[in-house]
């Protein structure tokens, strides 16, 4: 009994682990994804902006969460992601001036 109890909780504890693994790698492929995901969202026809705003949003805050904010290796993917949100101001800045000065229908 002593010895199943003792495997019991190694394997609980390996489950643990596994799930934290498995946490952390969602977590990456939103972060690695989202570039991809912006560009394909903003060249659709409408331009579907506010998808893309918070594709870029939720990206931006699980790469700045604790678990992943210690991953270097996301640093080209993070230059990428704020190069999008600069694009998406822009879009939006382009719209508001459309709309506001009667630009487009």
């Amino acid at each position: 009994a002593q010895a199943s109890a003792k495997s019991l909780r190694e394997l609980w504890l390996k489950k643990l682990e596994c799930e934290a693994v498995l946490t952390l790698l969602k977590k990456l492929e939103v972060v690695r994804d989202a570039p991809n995901a912006f560009d394909a969202l903003i060249h659709t026809r409408p331009c579907r902006i506010g998808a893309a705003v918070v594709l870029l949003s939720n990206a931006l805050n699980t790469m700045f969460s604790e678990d992943v904010a210690q991953v270097t290796a996301l640093h080209k993917i993070l230059e990428q992601i704020l190069s999008r949100k600069q694009r998406a101001e822009e879009i939006i800045w382009d719209t508001l001036h459309d709309v506001l000065y009667l630009r487009t229908g």
